[in-house]
C-alpha cells in the first residue's frame, strides 16, 4: 500500500487555472504578517490575487500592507474594516466576500505562518493543477510541523475529543495516513489523510465543496483578541471562546477527501 504511484501522461499539462485567491484574516497590527508576505514571495512563483480582511489596524500599518504587496508586483484586494470582529465573525466577512466572487479555489494562509524552503516555486501552480486533474480531491493540507513535540500537541499523533464531536478517534493522523499509497506528481508527493477535520491551518480547498457542507458560515463567538501584535500562542485571558467555532465546524468536512502535501510547506512560530 506504501507504494508511489507517479501520475503519468498528465505531469507536463498546462491549462488555464479556476479562479483562486489566497485569503487572509489579519488584525491588531501583527507584524508577522510582513514576514509572511516575504517568505511566500521568496518561495512561489505566480502568486495569484491575494485577499486580505484587515480588521482592527491602523491606517499606517494597512498601508504598509499595500506597499510590500506592491513592491512584490502581488495582486492583492485589501478590505479594511476598523473594528476588530473576532476570529469568526472576521471568517464569515472574509468568506462571504469570497463565495460572492465567485473563487473556485482557495488557498487559506493566515497572518503568522512562514513558508519554508520549497524545492520548487512552482509548488503552488502544481498544487491548484493537481486540484484540477483530480476532482475528487477537496483540500490539500500545507503544514509544517517542526518537532515531535508539536505533531503530538497538535493532534498529528494524538486523538483530541472535544466535546461537541459526534465520532469516535478524531485526529491521530500519523497513524490514519500510513495505510494510503503514496502519489506523485511534479516531484510533489500527495497522501490522503483519511477523516479529516477542518483547520484553519495552511489549506488549499475547493470553496464549492466547503460552502455544500455548511462549513461557511461560522457559528459566530466571543473571539476576539486585543492581544496578539507579535508571534504567541493563540490562546488569550481576553478571548474566551477562543477556538470554538473552528472546533464546531471540524466534522463538517470528514467524508471529503483531504491530501498531506510533501512533509509541509509552512510552519506556526509560537
Amino acid at each position: 500500500m506504501n507504494d508511489i504511484i507517479t501520475e503519468e501522461p498528465i505531469q507536463d499539462l498546462t491549462f488555464e487555472l479556476p479562479k483562486t485567491t489566497i485569503a487572509t484574516l489579519h488584525c491588531n497590527d501583527r507584524n508577522a504578517v510582513f514576514e509572511v508576505i516575504d517568505s511566500l514571495y521568496e518561495q512561489t512563483k505566480n502568486i495569484p490575487m491575494w485577499t486580505i480582511l484587515s480588521q482592527g489596524c491602523s491606517k499606517t500599518h494597512n498601508d504598509n500592507i499595500r506597499k510590500k504587496l506592491e513592491s512584490y508586483g502581488i495582486q492583492y484586494d485589501l478590505i479594511e474594516i476598523e473594528q476588530n470582529m473576532g476570529w469568526s465573525r472576521g471568517m464569515n466577512t472574509l468568506y462571504n466576500y469570497l463565495a460572492s466572487n465567485d473563487y473556485k479555489f482557495v488557498f487559506h494562509l493566515e497572518d503568522d505562518w512562514i513558508c519554508t524552503d520549497i524545492k520548487s516555486k512552482d509548488w503552488l501552480t502544481n498544487c491548484l493543477t493537481y486540484l484540477v486533474l483530480n476532482p475528487n480531491v477537496s483540500t490539500l493540507f500545507l503544514r509544517k510541523y517542526l518537532t515531535e513535540e508539536e505533531k503530538i500537541f497538535y493532534g498529528w499523533k494524538r486523538h483530541i475529543n472535544y466535546l461537541c464531536f459526534k465520532y469516535p478517534n478524531p485526529f491521530m493522523y500519523n497513524e490514519k495516513i500510513k495505510t494510503e499509497p503514496k502519489k506523485e506528481f511534479r516531484d510533489i508527493t500527495f497522501r490522503r489523510i483519511p477523516e479529516f477535520l477542518y483547520t484553519a491551518n495552511p489549506t488549499i480547498f475547493r470553496l464549492s465543496d466547503y460552502l455544500e457542507k455548511n462549513v461557511f458560515p461560522f457559528p459566530e463567538f466571543n473571539d476576539i483578541s486585543n492581544l496578539q501584535k507579535e508571534w504567541k500562542t493563540t490562546t488569550n485571558d481576553n478571548a474566551p471562546e477562543w477556538g470554538c467555532s473552528e472546533a464546531l465546524s471540524m466534522e463538517k468536512i470528514r467524508d471529503l477527501i483531504c491530501m498531506n502535501v510533501d512533509n509541509g510547506y509552512f510552519y506556526h512560530r509560537f
